[in-house]
Protein backbone atom coordinates (compact mmCIF):
# COMPACT_ATOMS: atom_id res chain seq x y z
CA UNK A 1 0.00 0.00 0.00
CA UNK A 2 2.84 2.29 0.75
CA UNK A 3 4.37 1.58 -2.68
CA UNK A 4 1.20 2.77 -4.44
CA UNK A 5 1.04 5.93 -2.39
CA UNK A 6 4.68 6.64 -3.19
CA UNK A 7 3.88 7.00 -6.93
CA UNK A 8 2.98 10.62 -7.70
CA UNK A 9 0.39 11.38 -10.42
CA UNK A 10 1.39 13.79 -13.22
CA UNK A 11 0.33 17.37 -12.68
CA UNK A 12 -0.42 20.09 -15.28
CA UNK A 13 1.64 23.21 -14.95
CA UNK A 14 0.07 26.62 -15.39
CA UNK A 15 1.78 27.10 -18.76
CA UNK A 16 0.55 23.73 -20.03
CA UNK A 17 -2.99 24.46 -18.90
CA UNK A 18 -2.94 27.75 -20.76
CA UNK A 19 -1.66 26.08 -23.94
CA UNK A 20 -4.33 23.40 -23.59
CA UNK A 21 -7.08 26.00 -23.32
CA UNK A 22 -5.75 27.87 -26.36
CA UNK A 23 -5.49 24.66 -28.41
CA UNK A 24 -1.71 24.86 -28.70
CA UNK A 25 -1.14 21.61 -26.86
CA UNK A 26 -2.34 18.21 -28.13
CA UNK A 27 -2.77 15.70 -25.28
CA UNK A 28 -1.16 12.33 -26.02
CA UNK A 29 0.95 13.63 -28.88
CA UNK A 30 4.05 12.03 -27.41
CA UNK A 31 2.33 8.65 -27.41
CA UNK A 32 0.92 8.84 -30.97
CA UNK A 33 4.12 9.97 -32.70
CA UNK A 34 7.24 7.88 -32.36
CA UNK A 35 9.66 10.20 -34.13
CA UNK A 36 11.08 12.95 -31.98
CA UNK A 37 11.56 15.14 -35.06
CA UNK A 38 7.87 15.05 -35.99
CA UNK A 39 6.55 16.03 -32.57
CA UNK A 40 7.20 19.77 -32.90
CA UNK A 41 5.05 19.81 -36.06
CA UNK A 42 1.98 18.94 -34.01
CA UNK A 43 2.33 22.07 -31.92
CA UNK A 44 1.85 25.10 -34.18
CA UNK A 45 3.70 28.23 -33.28
CA UNK A 46 2.05 31.56 -32.69
CA UNK A 47 3.33 32.87 -36.03
CA UNK A 48 1.83 29.92 -37.97
CA UNK A 49 -1.49 30.29 -36.19
CA UNK A 50 -1.71 33.93 -37.20
CA UNK A 51 -0.79 33.08 -40.77
CA UNK A 52 -3.57 30.50 -41.10
CA UNK A 53 -6.21 32.84 -39.77
CA UNK A 54 -5.32 35.46 -42.36
CA UNK A 55 -5.71 33.19 -45.45
CA UNK A 56 -9.17 31.59 -45.94
CA UNK A 57 -9.15 28.36 -47.93
CA UNK A 58 -12.31 28.92 -50.02
CA UNK A 59 -13.88 32.16 -51.11
CA UNK A 60 -17.65 31.67 -51.09
CA UNK A 61 -20.18 34.17 -52.44
CA UNK A 62 -21.96 36.16 -49.82
CA UNK A 63 -25.38 35.03 -51.10
CA UNK A 64 -26.73 32.23 -53.34
CA UNK A 65 -28.31 34.99 -55.41
CA UNK A 66 -24.94 36.44 -56.35
CA UNK A 67 -23.17 35.37 -59.54
CA UNK A 68 -19.37 35.24 -59.10
CA UNK A 69 -17.49 37.91 -61.02
CA UNK A 70 -15.44 35.41 -63.02
CA UNK A 71 -18.66 33.88 -64.38
CA UNK A 72 -20.19 37.25 -65.20
CA UNK A 73 -17.31 37.86 -67.58
CA UNK A 74 -17.96 34.56 -69.36
CA UNK A 75 -21.69 35.23 -69.53
CA UNK A 76 -21.77 38.83 -70.74
CA UNK A 77 -18.33 39.84 -72.01
CA UNK A 78 -16.71 36.84 -73.69
CA UNK A 79 -17.78 35.62 -77.12
CA UNK A 80 -18.84 32.00 -77.44
CA UNK A 81 -19.77 30.01 -80.54
CA UNK A 82 -21.71 27.43 -78.54
CA UNK A 83 -25.48 27.54 -78.47
CA UNK A 84 -25.42 26.50 -74.79
CA UNK A 85 -23.69 28.93 -72.40
CA UNK A 86 -23.07 27.26 -69.03
CA UNK A 87 -19.77 28.48 -67.53
CA UNK A 88 -20.81 27.34 -64.02
CA UNK A 89 -21.19 23.71 -65.21
CA UNK A 90 -24.69 23.41 -63.78
CA UNK A 91 -25.42 20.44 -66.07
CA UNK A 92 -23.62 17.14 -66.07
CA UNK A 93 -21.42 16.17 -69.00
CA UNK A 94 -24.08 13.91 -70.52
CA UNK A 95 -26.82 16.50 -70.07
CA UNK A 96 -24.61 19.14 -71.67
CA UNK A 97 -23.99 16.92 -74.70
CA UNK A 98 -27.71 16.23 -75.05
CA UNK A 99 -28.74 19.89 -74.87
CA UNK A 100 -25.96 21.04 -77.22
CA UNK A 101 -26.81 18.25 -79.66
CA UNK A 102 -30.43 19.35 -79.91
CA UNK A 103 -29.53 23.03 -80.23
CA UNK A 104 -27.10 22.22 -83.06
CA UNK A 105 -29.78 20.14 -84.80
CA UNK A 106 -32.25 23.01 -84.50
CA UNK A 107 -29.71 25.48 -85.92
CA UNK A 108 -29.24 23.31 -89.02
CA UNK A 109 -32.97 22.88 -89.60
CA UNK A 110 -34.12 26.43 -88.86
CA UNK A 111 -33.15 29.97 -89.81
CA UNK A 112 -33.77 31.17 -86.22
CA UNK A 113 -31.00 30.15 -83.81
CA UNK A 114 -31.40 29.54 -80.06
CA UNK A 115 -28.81 30.75 -77.53
CA UNK A 116 -29.46 29.25 -74.11
CA UNK A 117 -27.84 30.84 -71.02
CA UNK A 118 -28.08 28.76 -67.83
CA UNK A 119 -28.10 30.23 -64.33
CA UNK A 120 -28.63 28.70 -60.90
CA UNK A 121 -32.06 28.64 -59.28
CA UNK A 122 -31.75 31.68 -56.99
CA UNK A 123 -29.19 33.69 -58.92
CA UNK A 124 -30.16 37.23 -59.89
CA UNK A 125 -28.86 39.07 -62.95
CA UNK A 126 -27.06 42.27 -61.85
CA UNK A 127 -28.57 45.57 -62.85
CA UNK A 128 -25.46 46.37 -64.87
CA UNK A 129 -26.24 43.38 -67.09
CA UNK A 130 -29.57 42.49 -68.65
CA UNK A 131 -31.03 40.32 -71.38
CA UNK A 132 -31.95 43.29 -73.55
CA UNK A 133 -28.48 44.78 -73.25
CA UNK A 134 -26.82 41.47 -74.10
CA UNK A 135 -29.01 41.06 -77.19
CA UNK A 136 -28.31 44.61 -78.36
CA UNK A 137 -24.54 44.33 -77.89
CA UNK A 138 -23.86 40.75 -78.98
CA UNK A 139 -26.59 39.76 -81.46
CA UNK A 140 -27.54 42.99 -83.21
CA UNK A 141 -25.61 42.16 -86.40
CA UNK A 142 -26.15 38.39 -86.35
CA UNK A 143 -28.89 36.34 -88.03
CA UNK A 144 -32.23 36.20 -86.27
CA UNK A 145 -31.56 34.66 -82.84
CA UNK A 146 -33.72 33.82 -79.84
CA UNK A 147 -31.71 34.44 -76.65
CA UNK A 148 -32.98 32.63 -73.54
CA UNK A 149 -32.10 33.12 -69.86
CA UNK A 150 -33.03 29.92 -68.02
CA UNK A 151 -32.80 29.35 -64.27
CA UNK A 152 -32.24 25.75 -63.15
CA UNK A 153 -35.28 24.35 -61.34
CA UNK A 154 -37.45 27.48 -61.76
CA UNK A 155 -39.01 27.63 -65.26
CA UNK A 156 -41.27 30.51 -64.22
CA UNK A 157 -38.26 32.87 -64.25
CA UNK A 158 -37.25 32.02 -67.82
CA UNK A 159 -36.83 35.03 -70.11
CA UNK A 160 -36.30 35.35 -73.86
CA UNK A 161 -35.70 38.07 -76.42
CA UNK A 162 -35.04 38.22 -80.16
CA UNK A 163 -32.06 39.88 -81.75
CA UNK A 164 -30.42 40.12 -85.13
CA UNK A 165 -31.76 40.54 -88.63
CA UNK A 166 -35.56 40.63 -88.71
CA UNK A 167 -36.02 40.82 -84.93
CA UNK A 168 -38.33 43.82 -85.33
CA UNK A 169 -40.87 41.58 -87.07
CA UNK A 170 -41.42 39.60 -83.86
CA UNK A 171 -43.95 41.56 -81.84
CA UNK A 172 -44.05 41.61 -78.06
CA UNK A 173 -47.35 39.72 -78.17
CA UNK A 174 -45.76 36.96 -80.25
CA UNK A 175 -42.78 36.79 -77.88
CA UNK A 176 -45.10 36.46 -74.89
CA UNK A 177 -47.10 33.73 -76.63
CA UNK A 178 -43.96 31.74 -77.47
CA UNK A 179 -42.60 32.09 -73.94
CA UNK A 180 -45.89 31.06 -72.30
CA UNK A 181 -46.24 27.91 -74.42
CA UNK A 182 -42.67 26.84 -73.68
CA UNK A 183 -43.06 27.56 -69.97
CA UNK A 184 -46.20 25.44 -69.71
CA UNK A 185 -44.40 22.48 -71.27
CA UNK A 186 -41.38 22.89 -68.99
CA UNK A 187 -43.51 22.83 -65.82
CA UNK A 188 -44.59 19.21 -66.38
CA UNK A 189 -41.24 17.43 -65.62
CA UNK A 190 -39.99 17.34 -62.05
CA UNK A 191 -36.19 17.52 -62.44
CA UNK A 192 -34.38 20.61 -63.68
CA UNK A 193 -32.64 18.99 -66.65
CA UNK A 194 -35.89 17.60 -68.07
CA UNK A 195 -37.53 20.99 -67.61
CA UNK A 196 -34.85 22.61 -69.74
CA UNK A 197 -35.23 19.91 -72.38
CA UNK A 198 -39.03 20.35 -72.53
CA UNK A 199 -38.66 24.12 -72.77
CA UNK A 200 -36.14 23.97 -75.63
CA UNK A 201 -38.15 21.41 -77.61
CA UNK A 202 -41.36 23.44 -77.36
CA UNK A 203 -39.45 26.62 -78.20
CA UNK A 204 -38.05 24.97 -81.31
CA UNK A 205 -41.57 24.01 -82.43
CA UNK A 206 -42.90 27.53 -81.90
CA UNK A 207 -39.96 29.03 -83.79
CA UNK A 208 -40.68 26.69 -86.71
CA UNK A 209 -44.20 28.06 -87.06
CA UNK A 210 -42.91 31.60 -86.61
CA UNK A 211 -40.51 31.03 -89.49
CA UNK A 212 -43.34 29.64 -91.64
CA UNK A 213 -45.41 32.76 -90.97
CA UNK A 214 -42.48 34.96 -92.01
CA UNK A 215 -42.11 33.12 -95.33
CA UNK A 216 -45.84 33.37 -96.00
CA UNK A 217 -45.78 37.10 -95.35
CA UNK A 218 -42.79 37.52 -97.70
CA UNK A 219 -44.57 35.69 -100.53
CA UNK A 220 -47.68 37.82 -100.07
CA UNK A 221 -45.66 41.04 -100.05
CA UNK A 222 -43.69 40.10 -103.17
CA UNK A 223 -46.86 39.10 -105.02
CA UNK A 224 -48.53 42.40 -104.17
CA UNK A 225 -45.44 44.37 -105.18
CA UNK A 226 -45.16 42.48 -108.46
CA UNK A 227 -48.76 43.21 -109.40
CA UNK A 228 -48.37 46.93 -108.65
CA UNK A 229 -44.84 47.59 -110.00
CA UNK A 230 -43.69 44.74 -112.25
CA UNK A 231 -40.66 46.62 -113.61
CA UNK A 232 -39.31 47.53 -110.16
CA UNK A 233 -38.75 43.94 -109.06
CA UNK A 234 -35.12 42.89 -109.42
CA UNK A 235 -33.94 39.39 -110.14
CA UNK A 236 -32.61 38.99 -106.61
CA UNK A 237 -36.00 39.86 -105.13
CA UNK A 238 -37.74 37.36 -107.35
CA UNK A 239 -35.21 34.71 -106.44
CA UNK A 240 -36.11 35.25 -102.78
CA UNK A 241 -39.55 33.94 -103.59
CA UNK A 242 -37.66 30.83 -104.51
CA UNK A 243 -38.73 27.41 -105.41
CA UNK A 244 -42.36 27.84 -104.36
CA UNK A 245 -43.17 30.40 -107.04
CA UNK A 246 -41.22 28.68 -109.83
CA UNK A 247 -42.98 25.37 -109.45
CA UNK A 248 -46.54 26.74 -109.65
CA UNK A 249 -46.81 26.56 -113.52
CA UNK A 250 -45.55 22.98 -113.53
CA UNK A 251 -48.04 22.05 -110.86
CA UNK A 252 -50.84 23.62 -112.89
CA UNK A 253 -49.81 21.73 -116.02
CA UNK A 254 -49.67 18.51 -114.08
CA UNK A 255 -53.18 18.96 -112.69
CA UNK A 256 -54.58 19.83 -116.13
CA UNK A 257 -52.93 16.76 -117.68
CA UNK A 258 -54.20 14.41 -114.99
CA UNK A 259 -57.71 15.85 -115.29
CA UNK A 260 -57.69 15.43 -119.06
CA UNK A 261 -56.49 11.83 -118.80
CA UNK A 262 -59.23 10.99 -116.31
CA UNK A 263 -61.89 12.51 -118.57
CA UNK A 264 -60.60 10.54 -121.58
CA UNK A 265 -60.56 7.25 -119.68
CA UNK A 266 -64.06 7.87 -118.36
CA UNK A 267 -65.35 8.59 -121.87
CA UNK A 268 -63.80 5.40 -123.27
CA UNK A 269 -65.31 3.27 -120.52
CA UNK A 270 -68.72 4.82 -121.07
CA UNK A 271 -68.56 4.20 -124.85
CA UNK A 272 -67.58 0.56 -124.28
CA UNK A 273 -70.53 0.04 -121.93
CA UNK A 274 -72.94 1.55 -124.47
CA UNK A 275 -71.53 -0.63 -127.25
CA UNK A 276 -71.98 -3.81 -125.25
CA UNK A 277 -75.49 -2.80 -124.29
CA UNK A 278 -76.65 -2.03 -127.85
CA UNK A 279 -74.89 -4.72 -129.89
CA UNK A 280 -77.11 -7.44 -131.53
CA UNK A 281 -76.53 -11.01 -132.71
CA UNK A 282 -77.81 -12.49 -135.98
CA UNK A 283 -79.00 -16.04 -135.31
CA UNK A 284 -79.71 -18.29 -138.37
CA UNK A 285 -83.22 -19.72 -138.71
CA UNK A 286 -82.86 -23.50 -138.93
CA UNK A 287 -85.86 -25.69 -139.70
CA UNK A 288 -85.69 -29.00 -137.87
CA UNK A 289 -87.74 -32.03 -138.97
CA UNK A 290 -90.67 -33.01 -136.84
CA UNK A 291 -90.17 -35.80 -134.42
CA UNK A 292 -93.18 -37.90 -133.41
CA UNK A 293 -95.53 -35.17 -134.45
CA UNK A 294 -93.73 -32.49 -132.48
CA UNK A 295 -91.21 -29.79 -133.39
CA UNK A 296 -88.65 -31.25 -131.01
CA UNK A 297 -88.29 -34.19 -128.72
CA UNK A 298 -86.49 -35.11 -125.59
CA UNK A 299 -82.81 -35.68 -125.96
CA UNK A 300 -82.56 -34.01 -129.33
CA UNK A 301 -80.41 -31.20 -127.91
CA UNK A 302 -81.05 -28.73 -130.66
CA UNK A 303 -81.34 -25.01 -130.09
CA UNK A 304 -84.69 -23.91 -131.38
CA UNK A 305 -84.29 -20.19 -130.89
CA UNK A 306 -83.02 -17.31 -128.74
CA UNK A 307 -85.37 -14.90 -127.07
CA UNK A 308 -83.04 -11.90 -126.78
CA UNK A 309 -81.08 -10.74 -129.80
CA UNK A 310 -78.98 -8.39 -127.69
CA UNK A 311 -77.68 -10.93 -125.22
CA UNK A 312 -74.84 -13.24 -126.17
CA UNK A 313 -75.52 -16.93 -126.95
CA UNK A 314 -73.48 -18.03 -123.95
CA UNK A 315 -75.76 -16.09 -121.63
CA UNK A 316 -78.85 -17.88 -123.09
CA UNK A 317 -77.63 -21.46 -122.98
CA UNK A 318 -79.82 -22.57 -120.09
CA UNK A 319 -83.04 -24.48 -120.81
CA UNK A 320 -86.26 -22.49 -120.53
CA UNK A 321 -89.92 -23.55 -120.12
CA UNK A 322 -92.13 -24.51 -123.05
CA UNK A 323 -93.92 -21.19 -123.08
CA UNK A 324 -90.61 -19.39 -123.59
CA UNK A 325 -91.28 -18.55 -127.24
CA UNK A 326 -94.80 -17.49 -126.55
CA UNK A 327 -93.94 -14.81 -124.06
Amino acid sequence: MSSWSALALPQWSQGELKKLENGDLVPGASLLVESEEARPLLVPSDEDAGEFTQRPLIELPSSPQEIPAKYLVKYFQSSSTNYLVDPQRLLTMQETQDREGFLNFHAKASDIDIRLYLFDTQQVIPTSHSLERLVAERYNDSPLTCVVFSFMGDPSRTMLAFGGEGAEQVTMLEQRRILDHARIKSLKPSDASSQIEAFVVQLSIRLYWLEKSFKGAELTAVSALTSQHPSSISGRTLSAVGFHASRKPFLLYFLVGVSGALIAVTALVWMWVLWRKNRTYQFPAVESPRRLGADYGAGVGAVLGFKDSVGSPSSQRDQVPDDFLCS
